[in-house]
């Protein structure tokens, strides 16, 4: 019996991913001015919309 040499990886076959790691970790910095914004954007939104069903 003669052994088939290894042939070509099968284009279907399954192989681990690889991912690309920082070697060095950025500070990670939650920006606290536009959370404010935003929180100050939707309690105005909710607000005006309890206003407005209150009067009908």
């Amino acid at each position: 019996m003669t052994k088939k040499k290894d042939s070509a990886p099968s284009p279907m076959a399954v192989r681990p991913l690889r991912l690309l790691m920082d070697s060095s970790p950025e500070e990670v910095r939650v920006e606290i001015v536009p959370l404010i914004d935003v929180i100050f954007c939707i309690l105005t939104f909710f607000i005006l919309a309890a206003v407005t069903l209150s009067r009908q």
